[in-house]
């Protein structure tokens, strides 16, 4: 890990927005993003970085067990920055998501899976 390892989390605008189309199919937020970071992996986006983001989650209540940092390390040995990585996902996933919802009409998390 290099010093300038990230302490939050965050969102784009246009995240935010497919954030709270997403909410009626999950409980709280980070469980959504979450969601949408696996979806980001499983979908063979890899690490970057993410601008023009506003922090909505600090990685203590987002990771507190350090369970995702572990997992971008795991799969991505050579990434400098797993929180950056793992919100890089998120926002990704949240995008893959948006393009799902805009052509089924609706969001179908079975299909997703």
């Amino acid at each position: 890990m290099s010093g300038d390892e990230r302490t939050t989390i965050g969102l784009t605008p246009e995240s935010k927005g497919t954030m709270e189309k997403l909410m009626p199919y999950f409980n709280e937020q980070a469980h959504a993003a979450k969601f949408a970071m696996a979806l980001a992996i499983q979908s063979g986006i890899e690490p970057g970085k993410t601008t023009n983001i506003e922090t909505v989650w600090n990685v203590g209540s987002f990771d507190p067990d350090r369970e995702l940092y572990n997992l971008v390390v795991a799969l991505y040995p050579s990434s400098t920055s797993p929180y950056t990585a793992a919100e890089h996902f998120v926002n990704q996933g949240l995008q893959l998501l948006e393009q799902h919802i805009e052509e089924n009409k609706n969001i179908d998390i079975a299909e997703l899976v």
